[in-house]
């Protein structure tokens, strides 16, 4: 640590006998941490233990000071951004609408690394309550005054709330009359509880707030991408896909396309065998541009292998660019692949 400047010692030693009066008499959780970094007789090992110790006695007016100190005097490689999360979760456990409401007013008192553990903990402890503080919050600048970090507080807090309970983030996004400033963070969550939750969101994304269908098109090829992944739900994904059509069903065969063409190229091309034509096009030039990204001469064979002139075509265009952009985007490509594009055009 850098040494204390002249006066600094007097006014920490008389902040220090502020909060002890705070706290009863004892000595508070500042004054404690305080003792612990000047003691000469330990290490850091032992200065750690006793900040989760503090951690776990302090008191949620103690919080903001006890999360200053750490932040001042623990170094990260040594826990010390673990011990802020800690007792950011604490605070918002003990204290939740204290927590977010420093957490939001931007005056300093909870730091960068603090903010989003204290977000997630209030989204699990008191969603509703949260939720009105950020409508609040909204025009009382602080951490909601620029757009960006609106957009991500809202995000993440409906995100957080979904995962536990998906009715329930909707429920409270269309309670609050919200405007279009609370957009662009609902979709970014609806999305990412597409990839989470996948089976659950496809089962009521038709009662989900979208705004255009082009946003609910992408969450649902990210539920089906997602499905795809995980052997388990693989059986649901291809049952919820037959109940689809149009260009909700197009996204979702996309998204499963990208997926099994990950884990099983072949099984993947069979299943597309069974598309419509418009369908075949799509999800065969999806999964064979995966495959050449892994094995660009057995992605070429398979696009020859392919009857249909049309899917012949779009599946070697497909296949071209994707070798294209892994050698680069230059015009005579990485060696290995030249003749493999070579044979991609011949047969487009």
């Amino acid at each position: 640590n850098s040494a204390t400047a002249p006066g600094a010692e007097f006014s920490r030693s008389s902040s220090l006998t502020a909060l002890d009066s705070k706290s009863g008499g004892r000595k508070s959780a500042a004054h404690q941490f305080s003792a612990l970094c000047a003691s000469t007789h330990h290490g850091l090992y032992h200065r750690a233990c006793g900040v989760f110790r503090l951690i776990a006695e302090a008191d949620p007016d103690e919080m903001p000071a006890l999360i200053a100190m750490i932040l001042r005097e623990m170094p990260e490689d040594f826990g010390g951004d673990i011990m802020i999360v800690a007792a950011a979760e604490r605070w918002a456990a003990l204290d939740p609408k204290g927590a977010f409401s420093a957490a939001l007013d931007g005056k300093g008192l909870v730091p960068g690394e603090a903010f989003d553990a204290i977000l997630l903990a209030v989204a699990k402890h008191d969603p509703r309550g949260a939720w009105q503080q950020i409508l609040e919050a909204d025009t009382q600048g602080g951490k909601l005054a620029n757009q960006s970090a609106h957009d991500r507080v809202v995000a993440s807090f409906l995100t957080t709330v979904g995962e536990q309970d998906m009715y329930l983030a909707i429920e409270l996004y269309n309670s609050s009359e919200p405007t279009a400033a609370y957009r662009a963070g609902l979709d970014i969550a609806l999305k990412n509880l597409a990839r989470l939750k996948p089976i659950e969101f496809l089962d009521h994304y038709e009662k989900m707030p979208f705004r255009l269908a082009s946003d609910r098109n992408v969450a649902i090829e990210q539920a089906f991408k997602s499905i795809g992944t995980q052997d388990e739900d693989f059986a649901q994904a291809l049952d919820r896909l037959d109940r689809l059509n149009g260009t909700t069903r197009s996204s979702a065969e996309t998204g499963l396309a990208q997926a099994w063409a990950e884990t099983d190229p072949s099984a993947a091309l069979e299943w597309a065998d069974g598309l419509g034509l418009d369908s075949q096009l799509h999800a065969k030039a999806t999964i064979l541009s995966k495959l050449a990204a892994e094995d660009p001469v057995a992605a070429a064979a398979a696009v020859l292998a392919q009857s249909n002139p049309r899917v012949r075509s779009r599946s070697a265009a497909e296949v071209a660019r994707e070798q294209r952009s892994a050698c680069g985007g230059t015009v005579g490509g990485c060696k290995e692949h030249r003749g493999v594009r070579s044979r991609g055009r011949a047969v487009g």
